[in-house]
């Protein structure tokens, strides 16, 4: 019985390092690719010549910040086109839900489990609508922009690609919510 408490201690011990930590690795992926325009877009995309790539960070989603432009594709400054997408609500809110399971993951009150499993749950939600909003705008831009016509087949969609930062964290969100979600059904099966 005593063994049994250990290792249940030892899972919460866990649990309270790693939902943090997790959780905040998620909200480092901000920082890189959640979407981008491919550097064979015809005729180049925004600030960009052809083969040059435009980058939207998760944090340049949700503030509205100009993408990152290969710095040996930028166009002359006359011929630039628009390439600011605007502020992501949803992207925005999603940074704040998992930024809220973090604290709540690191904290030792009562209703923590839920918080953790409702704000991570919410992030995720808001993460993926966030993101196809953003693509689509994004591919209604590039159809806007494309200046040559495009080789048969392909489409403005087929330009805009979905980043590894934003794969990451809500993989590393899916993985939270889902070890939180498991380790709650396994405690009403002991109880």
């Amino acid at each position: 019985m005593a063994q049994l408490r250990e290792t249940a201690r030892r899972r919460q011990a866990a649990s309270r390092l790693l939902t943090p930590s997790g959780l905040a690795l998620a909200l480092i992926c901000f920082l890189f690719g959640f979407l981008a325009v491919s550097c064979d877009t015809p005729g180049g995309y925004g600030r960009s010549k052809q083969g040059g790539t435009t980058t939207y960070t998760g944090l340049d989603l949700a503030t509205g910040a100009q993408p990152t432009v290969d710095p040996a594709f930028l166009a002359p400054q006359p011929t630039t086109r628009p390439d600011l997408l605007g502020w992501q609500p949803a992207v925005m809110l999603a940074a704040l839900a998992l930024a809220v399971a973090m604290v709540a993951g690191a904290g030792r009150f009562r209703l923590r489990r839920r918080m953790v499993v409702s704000s991570t749950a919410t992030a995720l939600v808001l993460l993926v609508l966030g993101e196809v909003t953003a693509r689509d705008a994004l591919v209604t831009q590039v159809a806007e922009q494309v200046a040559r016509p495009l080789p048969a087949g392909r489409e403005p969609a087929d330009y805009v690609v979905v980043g590894s930062g934003f794969t990451i964290a809500v993989t590393i969100t899916t993985i939270v919510l889902v070890s939180y979600v498991v380790a709650h059904l396994r405690r009403r099966r002991r109880s």
